[in-house]
């Protein structure tokens, strides 16, 4: 799946859900989905999905739910690419 086709099911999943294309989406979803949505699994945890700043976050709990992990951010522009410089693209978008 390339970004382009990631960032088209992201825009359907977001007015699908939120009823705007530059809505926001928190919550779980399954290892289907996920591949389904953005063609990688991504983890268990919790997703945000920001269409505004077009970023994904994929976030755990760690140790005994006190503190959090960001396991996986990035831009829509940078989903196919390498870890490398997705953290950077996101940050860079906030």
């Amino acid at each position: 799946m390339t970004k382009f086709e990631a960032a088209a099911n992201i825009a359907f999943f977001l007015q699908e859900r939120t009823d705007s294309v530059c809505g926001k989406w928190e919550g779980k979803l399954t290892a289907k989905e996920q591949r389904d949505l953005f063609g990688m699994f991504l983890g268990k945890g919790m997703l945000y999905i920001d269409g505004t700043k077009e970023t994904v976050q994929h976030i755990v709990k760690t140790g005994f739910g006190g503190d959090y992990e960001s396991t996986y951010v990035s831009t829509f522009e940078s989903m196919d690419k390498d870890s490398e410089g997705r953290f950077d693209a996101f940050y860079a978008a906030q």
